[in-house]
Formats: structure tokens, C-alpha cells, sequence
């Protein structure tokens, strides 16, 4: 449900030798032998890292994309990745799934679930354009601190409690 394979196919078809998809946190499996055949040379797996050290990989990262497929359980959940890449000014790309497209809403990219082409097409537009790039990461850096902040989150909840 996560889309991973998606990507992998996205990337894998670009035949582009400067993007890679990086994944991080994945368990030796079938799942992930399966990936490595389909992303081949266009895939790097990491196993788990500790907690602290996924802001660097997510510094590292030139793109997030976040390519949820549209499931029953996807429709419920936001994952909460994507406040880690806005909190860091990452341009990200994600699938109209749950509440992606309203959080994204003029500081991200969104494509149909699903859809490979788009996903391989978003990504190629946020790697050859890079003013385009850094105005979606500043874009999502602004929203993340005006809207997702614990400064900017606090006072609504305290709201909410109150009036209970």
C-alpha cells in the first residue's frame, strides 16, 4: 500500500544514472528481492536506521515521494513522513491518497495513484527544475512551521480541550 514498487518502477524508467531511489528501512525479503530486480541499478536499500539519524537521510534525499496507492487503509492515514520532509524544506512528490493533496496544496507535487508515468514525469520536472525545486522546499518549510509546528498546533489543541 506504501507504493514503493511504483517508485521503483518510475526511477527504473527514467534509465537516468544521476536519480536513484533510496530506501531506507526495509527488511531483506522477497518483497525487497522483488524490488531489487525491478530497480536493479536504479535502486539502494538500507536496512533499519536508528531514529535520529533519519533526518540525515532525509537531508540527503534531493526529492521525498511519498506514492501511496489507493487503499482502505491509506484513505485513513497521512504518513507522518510527510511532515518530516516539510519540517526540512524538502520538495516532495506524493499520490492523491487521504489528506495529501490538501497538505500539499501549492508546496508539493501530487499524481495519481498508480500511475507510473506521472510519478516518473513529476519527478524528472523536480530534478531538471531546480528554481522549481527550491520554491516548493520553501513552500513546505513556511506551511510545515505555519500550520504543522508544535507552536502553531498547540494553541488549537488547548482550543479543542477547553471546550470539552
Amino acid at each position: 500500500y506504501k507504493g514503493v514498487e511504483d517508485l521503483v518502477r518510475a526511477v527504473s524508467s527514467l534509465n537516468r544514472d544521476d536519480v536513484r531511489v533510496v530506501l531506507v528501512g526495509a527488511h531483506q525479503s522477497e518483497y525487497v528481492a522483488r524490488l531489487r530486480r525491478v530497480g536493479t541499478d536504479s535502486l539502494i536499500v538500507r536496512g533499519q536506521q536508528p531514529f535520529d539519524e533519519i533526518p540525515r537521510w532525509i537531508a540527503a534525499a534531493d526529492v521525498i515521494v511519498i506514492p501511496q496507492k489507493e487503499t482502505p487503509a491509506t484513505r485513513g492515514q497521512t504518513p507522518a513522513k510527510v511532515f518530516d520532509a516539510m519540517a526540512m524544506g524538502k520538495p516532495i512528490v506524493a499520490t492523491n491518497v487521504s489528506d495529501l493533496p490538501t497538505i500539499l496544496d501549492g508546496c508539493g507535487v501530487i499524481v495519481k495513484p498508480g500511475s507510473v508515468p506521472q510519478l516518473a514525469g513529476a519527478i524528472t520536472e523536480l530534478i531538471e527544475d531546480e528554481a522549481y525545486r527550491r520554491e516548493l522546499s520553501h513552500r513546505a518549510r513556511e506551511r510545515s512551521i505555519a500550520e504543522y509546528s508544535y507552536d502553531a498546533v498547540a494553541p488549537r489543541l488547548a482550543n479543542v480541550i477547553e471546550s470539552i
